[in-house]
């Protein structure tokens, strides 16, 4: 029996870190009980994702975390998530029309989480879950997604649609008011198999045009892996992979996790360093 690096520091393992824990296993009495072995992980499970994607730097590219994942708030290691996942997309919002209460409100925890991952140092992005069923409702979602999450400093906003209400007319009003109060990144999370029906403008490469980064559910077994080599036959920057990704840092069996694709945005860019 032994003890595996992977899961707690990922890429960023250091002989000072192992040496730690060599101490601690001998020290709490492991080695006694038959702990005999540390396992230094040397990465070589890293999937690569195409000639002109980027390497992978973290152990996951990034998460994201609404109130779904709150039962869970008071076991998450954020130090452990600085380090081994390279940013987090929160929820700031969303449009409740079943559920209380209804209309256009904010998420129970992403003021804890934003001021979380600001003090541990973690990127962050916000994002707004619409139900706009008119233009005056896509704008007011703008503008709430602005005005709650823009004081926390996220590195952009993005839209979440992925809804049968939501059309073309209603993603471009969206982003058009979110412009008038925001003037940094911005992202659309586009459910897969309602691209045809949102029918956005693409640009010259065929991204998006509404927006600087396209991000895009593709579930290949949905199987809490990240299949790299599997993405989307269309333009995107980021794909959510599994909805049942596990990570030590958050006990949580269901997560939603996603990887950068390369087309275009690197990590760095959605990280805020470029």
């Amino acid at each position: 029996m032994g003890w595996s690096s992977w899961n707690t520091f990922g890429r960023h393992l250091t002989g000072e870190l192992i040496k730690e824990v060599a101490d601690a296993m001998v020290a709490n009495g492991m080695r006694d009980l038959g702990y005999a072995y540390i396992n230094i992980d040397d990465f070589w499970q890293l999937a690569e994702r195409g000639a002109d994607a980027p390497k992978q730097e973290f152990l996951v590219d990034f998460l994201d975390l609404s109130s779904h994942n709150s039962y869970q708030e008071p076991k998450i290691d954020w130090e452990n998530l600085a380090a081994t996942v390279g940013f987090l997309v929160l929820r700031c919002g969303c449009n409740r029309k079943n559920t209380k209460p209804k209309g256009i409100g904010g998420d129970a925890y992403f003021a804890k989480w934003a001021q979380k991952c600001k003090q541990h140092g973690i990127p962050f992005w916000a994002y707004f879950f619409s139900k706009a069923e008119t233009e005056e409702e896509a704008r007011a979602e703008a503008r709430f997604t602005a005005e709650t999450a823009a004081p926390y400093g996220p590195v952009g906003l993005c839209l979440d649609a992925e809804v049968g209400t939501l059309n073309q007319q209603l993603i471009l009003a969206w982003f058009d008011e979110l412009g008038k109060y925001w003037q940094g990144k911005t992202m659309i999370y586009q459910a897969n198999h309602r691209r045809k029906k949102y029918n956005l403008p693409k640009d010259a490469d065929g991204f998006v045009a509404c927006c600087g980064a396209v991000w895009i559910p593709f579930y290949v077994k949905n199987d809490g892996e990240l299949h790299f080599d599997k993405v989307p036959g269309c333009s995107c920057d980021a794909v959510q992979g599994t909805s049942k990704y596990r990570h030590k840092a958050v006990p949580d069996k269901s997560l939603d996790a996603s990887f950068i694709t390369g087309q275009r945005r690197t990590l760095a860019w959605f990280r805020g360093e470029e």
